[in-house]
């Protein structure tokens, strides 16, 4: 069974909860975040969380491996410049 989850409330959702839903499947406490996988889509907002651990990761990497991304968007630029790495 896949489970799905909301970022921002760190609440789990069985994989029936989004086939069930009629519409686009939110959150069931805020009514208002979508039920996701745990990927980030090209242009969605990333919490402060998310970058930090971003760059933390970076900076304890010997070698990246940077899919579905251009090296040159301005988050790979800024992730990489604040974790002194090189590009």
């Amino acid at each position: 069974m896949k489970i799905m989850r909301v970022h921002v409330a760190e609440r789990f959702f069985p994989i029936e909860y989004i086939k069930n839903s009629d519409k686009v499947p939110l959150c069931d406490v805020c009514k208002s975040t979508v039920i996701h996988p745990g990927v980030y889509l090209h242009g969605e907002m990333l919490s402060n969380n998310v970058i930090s651990h971003a760059v933390e990761e970076v900076a304890k990497s010997d070698t990246i491996l940077v899919l579905g991304m251009n090296l040159n968007s301005s988050l790979c630029k800024d992730i990489f410049h604040i974790s002194q790495a090189k590009i």
